[in-house]
């Protein structure tokens, strides 16, 4: 091709066009920046261009090495007049991709950019707005990023698709940049106020990742919640919401905004601080924020006085630390009275175990935490796997597992599975789990045993009257575990989240398996949300990146400590109130570790001891004398296991 370049670079173009039609290499790349068209439009050469577009051997939408088409390297070098005769001439241009995913509109600069927009609107191709490039971004988060004009992101998002779920929706990118004027255009265009992000915050929510308050952040503030922004809402990542923030950062006018835009006050972030709490152990650790009476009074007076965060604490015991230093608050003694300390009787062993415990948490280990459990509650069962050699039934879960997208971690970067491997580990799970396990990913990815129908039949049969069955969760940081309750006699169906909650998609499966639930029973279920415990968060996230968080987090794999406390505790009071349950265990919980580091995670660590005691009581039973953390046992030590605990499950249940 070298005579080819002298030609181009002579300028002597046709010589080169005659050259490589005679040769049939008009499309052939010259070097990696393209063939002749491609150099045409580095160099700006209309008349050249023109002439090659209308050949009917050229393939105008071909791309050099770099992915990049004519229409891209026009732009790219400034060519922007002859961009604009050659888009609307060839509007198929626009709809094109380079090896990033970026589309021509990413190459446009703000000369161009609205007449590029306009001739998407007119050709009836706006679907470009909603393309995403390889790191999920569309072309509006780059223009909010940009600084582009607010008139031209408000032509974009009267056509695209404003709402539709990213890592980052548009209302969430506004506030991350700050932007008042583009929030507000979001919103009149019909953003969803309260959207949840990938990592379920909402744009109002996500604003307490920052450290300082902007007048910016203020006019966002403003404009979402007069929008009708849910301002209890908890953020995923900071586990606090708007309120919690604002009062931490002690600024009384936006507190008394938000104030005036709530009617629930009770609810906690992760440490289990109300509003009211918050404030109080502000003042008694001498955190002067400025902050009227009538505001402080009225945040109290609509607080549960009992409530008690992880550390044990009432607003009463805060307040008598607050009167032992001063008498500037001696307005609030007639709000907060010495609550009644007597808890209520329900049964849970409280059991300390002064160093930090180790726990298998190998799924495969539940067959013998599930004996343990039936064994101790003579009311409680759960559906039996009988078909774990079914082939058939293997490959209709292949066919679910299929559409299981793979799952990245996203902080660090690296693979978790892919569905094949979701298949294999469900296969294994499967072989050696004696009861159903069932898996959810989202709105339309869950996966529930072929078989599973059947052996709920069975459990409807017996008198036992509870049903106990296990949730995986699957998310892009990992797996976590759910516990399912099924109430035979109240004709009841609750799944317990460690969290308080992780994803409000995960209602809609609620709904789905309380119908199937129906179905199967012949009788109408209901499906109680345990919003309670969204009041009580009883596992901290430990996925985040605030190091205080991270050091209060759970380690991996106790959230499935945590259900099975759970099923002991509801089966172990059955005809007790669940309200009046849930209060009183954490009440428990939370005073009877009071003074430790976290009384949540020591009394879980404690309660997980307690089960892997009884587990290597069996391995001792059966010979197996390898107890360590998380071991990867053996497919022979797995089958004498998993014989074993079939055999006393089926004693027990029959």
């Amino acid at each position: 091709m070298d005579d080819i370049l002298k030609y181009i670079n002579n300028n002597e173009w046709e010589k080169a066009i005659d050259k490589l039609k005679s040769e049939n290499m008009l499309n052939k790349s010259i070097t990696g920046a393209g063939n002749i068209l491609h150099f045409a439009c580095i160099r700006g050469n209309e008349d050249i261009i023109f002439k090659l577009v209308k050949d009917k051997d050229i393939d105008i939408l071909k791309r050099n090495k770099s992915y990049e088409n004519c229409l891209m390297l026009l732009l790219k070098n400034g060519w922007n007049d002859i961009a604009k005769k050659l888009y609307n001439k060839y509007p198929e241009l626009l709809n094109t991709f380079d090896d990033d995913r970026h589309t021509p509109l990413n190459y446009a600069r703000q000369d161009i950019f609205e007449d590029m927009v306009d001739t998407i609107i007119k050709n009836k191709m706006t679907y470009i707005f909603d393309y995403r490039n390889n790191k999920h971004r569309s072309i509006l988060n780059h223009l909010i990023d940009e600084n582009m004009d607010v008139s031209i992101i408000k032509k974009i998002c009267k056509h695209a698709n404003i709402n539709k779920f990213t890592y980052m929706p548009f209302l969430h990118c506004a506030v991350a940049y700050q932007k008042p004027e583009i929030v507000k255009v979001l919103l009149e265009c019909g953003a969803e106020v309260d959207l949840l992000s990938k990592n379920d915050s909402t744009a109002l929510s996500s604003i307490t990742k920052f450290r300082n308050l902007t007048l910016e952040l203020e006019d966002i503030i403003k404009i979402l919640v007069n929008n009708g922004a849910n301002v209890s809402m908890v953020d995923y990542s900071t586990q606090e919401t708007i309120i919690h923030w604002t009062i931490r950062i002690g600024n009384h006018d936006i507190l008394k905004f938000l104030v005036e835009h709530t009617t629930k006050y009770n609810v906690p972030n992760s440490w289990g601080d109300t509003y009211a709490h918050q404030l109080l152990m502000g003042f008694v650790s001498g955190i002067k924020n400025i902050m009227d009476k009538e505001l402080i009074i009225q945040i109290v007076k609509n607080t549960d006085i009992n409530h008690r965060n992880v550390n044990g604490y009432t607003l009463y015991d805060i307040y008598e630390g607050l009167a032992e230093k001063t008498n500037e608050f001696d307005y609030l003694k007639e709000y907060i009275k010495k609550q009644n300390d007597e808890i209520g009787k329900i049964n849970m062993t409280l059991t300390k175990v002064p160093k930090y415990p180790r726990w298998n948490t190998s799924s495969k280990m539940d067959p013998i935490y599930i004996l343990c459990l039936l064994k101790r509650h003579k009311n409680l069962t759960v559906p039996i796997n009988k078909n774990t050699d079914d082939e058939h039934n293997m490959q209709a879960l292949l066919t679910q597992m299929q559409n299981f997208p793979d799952n990245i971690i996203g902080r660090a970067n690296v693979k978790l599975f892919s569905s094949i491997d979701l298949y294999s580990a469900y296969q294994r799970i499967n072989k050696y789990m004696l009861s159903f396990r069932l898996i959810w990913k989202s709105n339309d990815d869950c996966i529930i045993d072929r078989n599973f129908d059947t052996s709920m039949i069975e459990c409807f049969k017996s008198n036992r009257r509870f049903v106990f069955l296990n949730l995986t969760m699957v998310f892009d940081y990992g797996l976590h575990s759910n516990g399912i309750l099924i109430d035979k006699k109240r004709k009841t169906l609750m799944r317990f989240e460690p969290y308080g909650f992780v994803n409000r998609n995960i209602y809609k499966f609620d709904m789905m398996l309380t119908q199937r639930i129906a179905d199967i029973s012949k009788e109408p279920y209901k499906c109680i949300e345990l919003t309670e415990f969204e009041d009580y968060r009883l596992q901290h996230f430990s996925q985040e990146y605030d190091r205080t968080i991270t050091k209060q987090g759970d380690p991996g794999g106790y959230c499935h400590a945590w259900v099975l406390w759970f099923i002991e505790l509801i089966v172990s009071n059955e005809d007790e109130d669940l309200h009046f349950v849930l209060k009183n265990a954490y009440d428990k919980i939370v005073t009877g570790y009071k003074g430790w580091h976290d009384s949540l995670l020591e009394f879980i660590r404690s309660y997980a001891y307690v089960l892997d005691k009884e587990k290597n009581k069996i391995f001792d039973e059966l010979n197996i004398s390898d107890y360590k953390y998380n071991t990867e046992l053996s497919d022979d030590v797995l089958e004498v296991i998993n014989k074993y605990c079939s055999e006393e499950i089926n004693k027990i249940l029959n």
